[in-house]
């Protein structure tokens, strides 16, 4: 039956896997892509470890280009996450079954099946990001602390310990899994608090050589604190993020803002799968899933009062926490109803997923639509483009590496004086421009760059948008 489930997941996570990089996939690849000696410093200005990075690096080495290719060991990361949550929960034997058509169910086969069919780990086990590599070492690293609970052996402790180091090698929320995992044994395992404090300490000290770069990346990051709602995007500490984070859980990228019928179908999608999580608390098992699940968020709530950091994204890692709480609670129910809530709950995973599949506003943002357009633009008419920001966006350098491109903003700098001289040197002796808006409302909220186009005497001639990239002006000489 798990073999089931995996190839489950593992189709699914097929679906849409050839959609275009969207911007931060883009700069996994725009750093990865580079020599390997160069990968560690462009990741200063960054803010993320470089273990990823290394295995896409990898990946590129291999010749792998498109697509579905590159995002391939994602979804393998995010299939094998199924499995170790499976053995995890198979290891802490947990009885509680679930009879159907005379075939008893285990609970780790249900939370498996409900992580399976999840639309937001579904989502990132596609993404060219460090998520689905970052779930599967947490759910790994509880594997092997239940084991080492077990057996109390030394291997078991030690190979603990390496996977907690790559899994804050691979994201700084592992930090937070640790602190979580260090309360479960104070808790749960006193006896054992000893031998796991010998073996945090040493995985804070294999992390040792990295902390200058992250010293690096948090000066380098100071920036974008200035910038208009760059907070609110990257999760501040408001109601809204936290209720963020359980909605998210339950229905994945569908966006349920459209209309107060569908704001109101999400909030009881939510509010059903929560109850369930609540309702799986009258069994002990769910204290280490608990702690698991609250205790990250707790800690970057905290921490988001000096830095934002609630975006529901940044915590993957605990959706197999959610599912087998859910799960838990499912079989708190009595039979027959349990049964019903198992088909409500897979039916309305598969419907969250169609609903993402025929909805492209839901997709990643089409940058390989958008980089061939400017390209196809510039070769055939000489369109220049403007990029408001720094740089061009690097899924355009990755898609367009020869496109010619003005980026005005150096260092996000939009001051008139600089910017006008930027501008009249990045588009000298060009008669067509495009204009992309995208971001323009954080890094050029007072229209600098229209204005000036207009004054340079430029007549907008035709707007063209491209599906999560947005707006592209086609502006002429008068």
């Amino acid at each position: 039956m798990i073999y089931f489930i995996l190839l489950l997941g593992f189709i699914f996570r097929l679906i849409l896997i050839n959609q275009s990089f969207w911007l931060d996939e883009g700069a996994s690849l725009v750093i990865s892509n580079r020599p390997f000696t160069d990968i560690f410093s462009y990741l200063s200005t960054d803010f993320h470890p470089p273990l990823h990075y290394l295995i896409t690096h990898l990946t590129l080495e291999l010749g792998f280009r498109s697509e579905a290719l590159l995002r391939l060991p994602n979804v393998i990361f995010g299939v094998l996450t199924i499995y170790f949550l499976y053995l995890l929960l198979e290891l802490l034997n947990h009885k509680a079954t679930l009879k159907i058509f005379s075939r008893k169910i285990p609970h780790s086969l249900i939370a498996a099946l409900f992580l399976s069919l999840n639309p937001l780990h579904i989502y990132y086990s596609q993404e060219l990001r460090m998520y689905s590599l970052s779930a599967l070492l947490v759910v790994l690293s509880w594997y092997l602390l239940a084991l080492f609970i077990k057996t109390k052996r030394h291997l078991h402790l030690g190979v603990f310990t390496l996977v907690s180091t790559l899994s804050i090698y691979t994201f700084y929320g592992g930090f937070f899994n640790l602190f979580a995992q260090l309360v479960f044994i104070f808790i749960s395992h006193r006896r054992l608090l000893v031998r796991f404090l010998s073996s945090l300490l040493v995985t804070l000290l294999l992390f040792l050589p990295w902390l200058p770069t992250l010293l690096l990346q948090f000066q380098g990051s100071a920036f974008l604190k200035s910038l208009p709602g760059w907070v609110e995007i990257s999760g501040q500490l408001d109601l809204k993020s936290l209720l963020m984070i359980p909605a998210k859980f339950s229905f994945g990228r569908i966006n349920f803002s459209a209309s107060n019928s569908f704001l109101l179908s999400g909030a009881i999608v939510t509010l059903y799968y929560v109850s369930l999580v609540i309702l799986s608390l009258k069994r002990p098992v769910s204290r280490l899933f608990l702690l698991w699940l609250v205790l990250p968020i707790v800690t970057a709530a905290v921490l988001s009062l000096f830095s934002p950091m609630l975006g529901y994204w940044r915590f993957i890692y605990l959706v197999p926490a959610f599912t087998t709480l859910m799960a838990l609670g499912l079989l708190a129910l009595p039979p027959r109803l349990a049964i019903f809530n198992l088909f409500v709950i897979i039916s309305t995973s598969l419907l969250a997923n169609l609903i993402f599949y025929i909805t492209p506003s839901f997709h990643r943002e089409d940058w390989r639509s958008a980089s061939q357009f400017a390209l196809d633009q510039q070769q055939t008419q000489g369109a220049q483009p403007i990029f408001v920001f720094a740089d061009a966006f690097a899924p355009v350098l990755w898609y367009a590496p020869d496109l010619v491109y003005t980026a005005p903003l150096k260092d996000l700098n939009n001051d008139p004086i600089l910017l006008d001289q930027r501008l009249s040197d990045g588009t000298a002796g060009n008669s067509d421009i495009l204009y992309f808006h995208y971001l323009a409302q954080m890094t050029d909220p007072g229209r600098n760059i229209p204005t000036w186009l207009d004054n340079a005497g430029y007549h907008l001639l035709t707007t063209y948008d491209f599906s999560g990239v947005g707006f592209v002006d086609y502006y002429t000489a008068k």
